[in-house]
């Protein structure tokens, strides 16, 4: 999370905020459209506030001045503090139509699609992060009515009968692709959150170079590339990455005589992992044009309190003095890695 809006709604409690905000969009009448004024009055905000603001203008992705409810309140509801059953249980709440305290297929499908569709828009996510998205409309729609049948087929269910409130709680639970991607969205944190894990896995990393330096300067390569302690450092747990992709980071550290990494080049090359792996939260080796900000202020802050202070040509004059592409592509990590590890020895970036 990266943005202002996104903070905000990760501040939020489950109870009492976003139980207040489900109960006032239905004292309304539980309207299916929200313009600009209702949706700030809802949260609790000024209508020209720059919060409100911003989290519209992520939402309305048509640009027809209205936003989904029924995305806006899945999307606060996921994001709130609070635990993954009290989720499921408010999310419930609003998809039950009929109150009966089950849902039918067309009930369910309605619930994950708009949970799914708020978190693309409004957390940056991308759509094949989702349990068998692609990110093409259509193929995603077939998917996610896929996932419904695998909700109710893992309980036996007919797909003319109904999901019980527990039945959509086991499911979500045990089920691999669910249960991931709800992880990953409930594991989203906020950049003054970030910097402070990196800081602690920079200090676990440091800790474990040093016991191999001896007393040294700089760690042999292969010392490196066979220590169990390193390859637990940069890929704890919970953490996205492959023991492939930190070999490679090791060798681009060790430079072109490839025989040992100095401490300060450890560090840099550290930095420069941990600022990639936290932007690129779904572990796919590039980062969006979209979360740029993000990775630049991760790496190097500067005078920038905050990610959206680099929002825009902030940010394309950070990738450019790294000798990065600025036409808004993604970044891929190895030329990240390289291109930090190269600013870092002082080098000038290649000409292009």
């Amino acid at each position: 999370l990266h943005t202002n809006a996104q903070s905000h709604f990760k501040a939020a409690k489950l109870d009492p905020d976003v139980a207040e905000l489900v109960r006032a969009w239905q004292d309304v009448g539980a309207p299916l459209g929200l313009t600009h004024e209702m949706f700030a009055r809802f949260l609790g905000l000024p209508q020209e506030s720059p919060i409100a603001e911003e989290a519209f203008r992520m939402l309305d992705t048509d640009r027809n001045h209205k936003v989904d409810a029924l995305e806006v309140l899945s999307v606060c509801i996921v994001l709130a503090h609070g635990t993954l059953d009290e989720k499921l249980d408010s999310l419930f709440s609003i998809f039950d139509f009929s109150g009966a305290g089950r849902m039918n297929f067309d009930e369910l499908n309605i619930l994950l699609t708009s949970l799914f569709r708020g978190l693309v828009k409004f957390c940056d996510l991308r759509p094949g992060a989702a349990p068998g998205a692609s990110g093409d409309s259509t193929a995603d729609d077939e998917a996610l009515v896929a996932t419904c049948r695998q909700a109710f087929d893992g309980h036996n269910l007919p797909y003319e009968k109904h999901i019980s409130r527990e039945q959509l709680r086991k499911w979500a639970r045990h089920d691999v692709e669910a249960s991931n991607f709800l992880r990953l969205v409930e594991g989203a944190k906020g950049p003054k959150e970030l910097e402070a894990l990196l800081a602690k896995r920079e200090e676990a990393q440091v800790a474990a170079f040093l016991p191999l330096a001896g007393g040294g300067a700089d760690v042999p390569l292969e010392a490196l590339l066979a220590s169990a302690e390193v390859r637990r450092a940069f890929l704890p747990e919970g953490a996205e990455g492959s023991e492939e992709a930190v070999a490679g980071l090791l060798r681009a550290m060790a430079g072109p005589d490839g025989a040992s990494v100095t401490a300060a080049r450890f560090a840099d090359g550290a930095r420069a992992w941990n600022a990639f792996t936290a932007a690129d939260g779904e572990g796919a080796g590039r980062v969006a044009s979209s979360r740029t900000p993000l990775l630049v202020w991760l790496w190097q802050p500067g005078d920038a309190v905050s990610p959206q202070d680099l929002v825009g040509a902030p940010a394309r004059e950070r990738l450019a003095a790294l000798g990065l592409p600025t036409d808004g592509g993604e970044v891929l990590r190895d030329a990240w890695l390289e291109a930090c590890l190269r600013q870092s020895a002082g080098a000038a970036p290649p000409k292009t």
